[in-house]
């Protein structure tokens, strides 16, 4: 299965942009949740005590999933916080 090379992370408003290549500060053994926390703390987006979540091609990526373990097509992802109701 061919391997991501590169990622573009966006927020969902998608003015904060961040273009990650792997195999420099970020690895194919980095997990989908430290990528964000990485794209949390470069374009210094407060978490506000919220969880956040990265959606590749309109589905929820396991934060605990290896970016390895990730197909090459899941090179675009969108940021957001969980919200609540209530």
């Amino acid at each position: 299965m061919p391997v991501l090379e590169n990622i573009c992370i966006a927020d969902i408003s998608g003015q904060k942009r961040l273009d990650v290549r792997l195999n420099g500060e970020i690895t194919l053994k980095h997990t989908v949740g430290q990528v964000v926390d990485h794209f949390l703390d470069a374009k210094r987006i407060p978490r506000n005590e919220l969880r956040w979540s990265a959606f590749s091609r309109g589905v929820m990526l396991d934060h605990k999933q290896e970016l390895g373990d990730l197909h090459q097509t899941d090179d675009q992802w969108r940021v957001i916080p969980e919200v609540s109701a209530g």
